[in-house]
Order: structure tokens, then C-alpha cells, then sequence
């Protein structure tokens, strides 16, 4: 009663996740807590929202990284790295940017293997994370697309400012 609560907060284990196949970035801790979650221009909008301590890439997916996942045999081509939705709607071929070879004439633009990955799809992304569970994970950390609330606050933040260098 009392209208009162608790919250435990444990501070994050020593270990991090480890990297992805082929990969040489690693993941941010992003600690446990409240911030202020919404666009701040609209008096209305901003709400404070709670997150658990997570990982996130330091950098984006690399097209390397991704061609590992489309090459791999129970990757892109496995039936385990699709959600039922995600198979259903799976192109034969990805239109990302992974899919472009040496040959190809955007390859040196958009292609090379470390640049980011673009032109993926929610479920080919979803997809990724989930080979990432089975490839790396190794029954210790799940791979996912991070919500709504934790990519603005990794994106923020916890600073009350619109943008993270300032207003």
C-alpha cells in the first residue's frame, strides 16, 4: 500500500557479449534506469520510461559481418533464423548491401565489407539477431533489435536535452 514501490538494481556482470562472427567492434553497456523517452518540442509527448541495463553495437552492422550470415549454412538460407512472418516474406535474394559482389558496379560505393550494412529489411535484421544467438551466442546471450526506448536512450542518453550535444 502506500502507493510506494521498490526496484532492485543489480549492477551488470563483468563479462560483455562476445563479438560477431568476423566482427572487431564491440557492444556499449547501457546501464539500468529511468529517462525522459519522447520528443521534447511537444510539451505532451516526453514521458519517463525505465530500461534494464542492455548491450548495444558500438557501430553499425558492417556488410562483412551481414555476408558472413547470408554465407553461413544455417544462416540466411536456415529456417531457425526466421521468425514464421519473417520466412514467409523472405525474398530469394537480399536487396542489401551485402548482396553486392566485386563485380557489381555500386560495390565500391556501398559494398565493401567495412562499411554499414543498408537495405535490410525488419525481418532479415530480426533474422541476423537470431543466427547471432545460435553463432555466438553460445546459450549465454541473446542477440535481438533493441525497443524503441533503449535505442533513444542509447541514442540520448539520460540528459533532458533534444539532441545528445545539446538543444
Amino acid at each position: 500500500g502506500g502507493g510506494s514501490y521498490a526496484v532492485t538494481v543489480r549492477p551488470p556482470g563483468r563479462a560483455t557479449p562476445p563479438l560477431p562472427p568476423g566482427g572487431t567492434t564491440g557492444f556499449a553497456c547501457v546501464p539500468a534506469g529511468p529517462f525522459l523517452l519522447g520528443e521534447f518540442r511537444n510539451p505532451r509527448e516526453p514521458h519517463y520510461a525505465w530500461t534494464t541495463t542492455f548491450f548495444l553495437g558500438v557501430f553499425e552492422v558492417t556488410n562483412g559481418e551481414y555476408r558472413r550470415f547470408l554465407s553461413a549454412p544455417d544462416g540466411w538460407a536456415d529456417r531457425r533464423s526466421w521468425s514464421a512472418a519473417g520466412w514467409e516474406s523472405r525474398p530469394g535474394r537480399t536487396a542489401s548491401t551485402a548482396g553486392l559482389g566485386p563485380g557489381d558496379p555500386d560495390y565500391e560505393r556501398f559494398g565493401k565489407d567495412d562499411l554499414p550494412v543498408v537495405l535490410v529489411s525488419w525481418f532479415e535484421a530480426n533474422a541476423y539477431a537470431r543466427w547471432l544467438t545460435r553463432s555466438a551466442g553460445r546459450g549465454r546471450w541473446l542477440f535481438r533489435l533493441p525497443t524503441e526506448a533503449e535505442w533513444e536512450k542509447a541514442a540520448r542518453g539520460t540528459s533532458p536535452r533534444s539532441y545528445p550535444w545539446g538543444d
